[in-house]
């Protein structure tokens, strides 16, 4: 077999000093058909290089998939998530599969871009399905993505990535949502209610672990969590969390802190007109004014 592919090369060889730009091209498909060996894999770029200057449109995409190779050989997840986010806007696809590569290898940021492209896609399959009643995505693509996009944000955030601790969270809390809905409406569920506690709980964690990391959406969402969800429902830890995400910038703090600081405001007029007791002072209930 070694004799025969010297053979060919020889001939290929001929072919290119005759000047056939296509010859360079198929010396570096026998060249890379022996891609364990470094060397050849190098001879096989350069011909393909050469060739495609030449304007070969074939070597081009060759040289594309032999540069490729070299990326899949060397392991680099970096290399991997660059190469990655370079070709996105051209071919989503292939993008997918190096930022899954990276991610595999322990990239975060593949880890957390691969999880939004799949969860992004998931989102849009599922409005068109409404919309239209038709979706680009088959039923087993689409429960695939809506996993492996959990997987991914539960693994970038189990090494501490913030974005990955809030979507994680965000996806779990949409599960005990709909658990809550498909039960007020005495549909089958998907999971149980003893489940939908303990993600519920699990949730509230990753939102806590975020918040604490500083993301802002994070900190509203923990804060709705204390106001609405925990045994313990605390208007007044939540109001603390919506300030800090209010602080931050963010439109939905803002919105259910003054919301909280509205609701004391009233309470406290309404107390005055009853003659009743107020859990405000008159510098707290002025202060509040100012701040809603």
């Amino acid at each position: 077999k070694k004799e025969i592919t010297k053979i060919r090369i020889r001939e290929i060889k001929i072919e290119i000093k005759k000047g056939d730009p296509k010859a360079l091209g198929k010396l570096a498909e026998v060249l890379s058909e022996h891609n364990k060996y470094r060397k050849d894999i190098k001879e096989a770029n350069d011909y393909l290089t050469k060739a495609a200057r030449l304007y070969d449109i074939n070597a081009r995409i060759d040289l594309k998939n032999l540069k490729e190779l070299k990326l899949l050989q060397s392991n680099d997840c970096d290399l991997m998530f660059n190469h990655a986010a370079k070709i996105e806007d051209e071919d989503l696809e292939r993008s997918k599969f190096w930022y899954k590569k990276a991610a595999d290898l322990g990239n975060e940021e593949s880890m957390v871009t691969y999880a939004k492209i799949l969860d992004r896609q998931v989102s849009e399959n599922l409005r068109e399905f409404q919309k239209y009643r038709t979706s680009n995505m088959s039923k087993e693509e689409y429960e695939n993505a809506k996993i492996e996009a959990e997987y991914y944000f539960k693994k970038a955030a189990d090494i501490g990535n913030v974005v990955g601790m809030s979507n994680y969270a965000r996806i779990l809390d949409h599960k005990v949502r709909d658990y809550q809905k498909a039960s007020a409406n005495h549909r089958r569920t998907k999971i149980t209610e003893q489940e939908s506690k303990l993600l519920q709980k699990e949730s509230a964690k990753y939102f806590k672990k975020a918040a604490d990391s500083g993301s802002r959406v994070a900190m509203n969402s923990y804060g709705v969590y204390l106001e609405y969800k925990s045994k313990e429902r605390s208007q007044e830890e939540a109001k603390k969390w919506y300030k800090k995400s209010a602080d931050l910038g963010y439109i939905k703090g803002m919105l259910n802190y003054s919301r909280i600081l509205d609701q004391g405001i009233r309470d406290y007029r309404y107390a005055l007109r009853n003659k009743k007791k107020t859990k405000m002072t008159k510098t707290k209930y002025e202060e509040a004014q100012k701040e809603a």
